[in-house]
């Protein structure tokens, strides 16, 4: 799966790994 559609399947208002997969793409997506 992309970056864009990791992030987008899992939307959540804080993610731990989540953000440190993907910090500088999900802010420049969002």
């Amino acid at each position: 799966k992309t970056i864009v559609e990791s992030n987008e399947a899992r939307r959540l208002p804080k993610i731990p790994k989540g953000t440190r997969d993907f910090t500088p793409e999900e802010m420049a997506i969002r």
